[in-house]
């Protein structure tokens, strides 16, 4: 008897905790993508070079009125691509980036969604190469490449259905001059899209 009295307790632990959990405003998900990245600054004859990302999100949406904050954390490559002479040569950067979004949903009886944020955002390098002009291959987070931080402003525009699979194409602005030459600034650019599913 003790026995089925637990297990009904059990039970109905899980049910109210599942319940709970359906109730509160927080979304959990997952996205992939691909960016298109380039540099501003003093780099001249540059070129746009793609990429991709991958990560996972977290949401807290205000019930009703539908503002909402959003961060999470993508592995996501960067770089560029830059013309000497009749050669071309490529800069691989690859970061961690945790962005911190604010922002707007527009609903539709709960099947269809448009959204808006935009907020900050830090990333710090983990990898990636680039080749001097004599063809030898560079830490592009080394001494003679670019600074691991970076701190910039990103916004983006998304479609949603069902609360559940998402579309986003945003921008990331690059504040940070990752460069670590005095008086020469280089600073990131990446547009990108990406599709998602939220649990």
């Amino acid at each position: 008897m003790k026995i089925v009295i637990k297990s009904c307790m059990v039970a109905m632990a899980l049910l109210l905790s599942t319940s709970a959990y359906a109730l509160l405003p927080f979304g959990f998900g997952i996205h992939a993508g691909m960016n298109t990245s380039n540099v501003g600054g003093d780099v001249d004859d540059t070129k746009a070079k793609v990429g991709y990302q991958v990560g996972a999100t977290v949401d807290f949406t205000v019930p009703i009125i539908g503002i909402f904050a959003e961060s999470g954390v993508s592995l996501t490559t960067k770089g560029f691509k830059q013309e000497v002479g009749d050669k071309t040569y490529s800069t691989n950067a690859m970061y961690l980036q945790v962005p911190l979004y604010f922002g707007y949903k527009i609903s539709a009886l709960n099947l269809l969604a448009v959204k808006f944020k935009a907020g900050p955002y830090w990333a710090y390098g983990i990898g990636g190469k680039y080749k001097d002009v004599n063809g030898k291959k560079h830490d592009t987070f080394g001494d003679d490449g670019f600074k691991k931080n970076d701190f910039g402003l990103t916004a983006a525009v998304g479609g949603e259905v069902l609360g559940k699979l998402n579309v986003n194409i945003g921008y990331d602005f690059g504040l940070t001059n990752i460069s670590q030459v005095d008086d020469y600034k280089v600073r990131n650019r990446n547009a990108y899209i990406t599709v998602g599913y939220k649990f």
